[in-house]
């Protein structure tokens, strides 16, 4: 066999193998957490960047304390 295809029959194989490896597992409750984790993780995040450029930060759900002037 030539190089290419013991490499090409390497990849194969690892390609098959890695088919067969479960990342992560979690019942449909389990993927909604995680989303909505995510979502409020990413938020906070933006909410960061906008205070260190001094942007006044949006209100989501009514007026931010950025908006009211305190």
């Amino acid at each position: 066999m030539t190089t290419i295809s013991l490499f090409i029959r390497e990849l194969e194989e690892e390609t098959t193998a890695t088919r067969k490896m479960v990342l992560w597992d979690a019942d449909r409750w389990g993927v909604v957490r995680m989303a909505l984790s995510q979502m409020i993780h990413h938020r906070a995040q933006l909410g960061v960047y906008l205070r260190l450029f001094d942007i006044p930060i949006p209100g989501s759900y009514g007026p931010s304390a950025d908006e009211q002037g305190f």
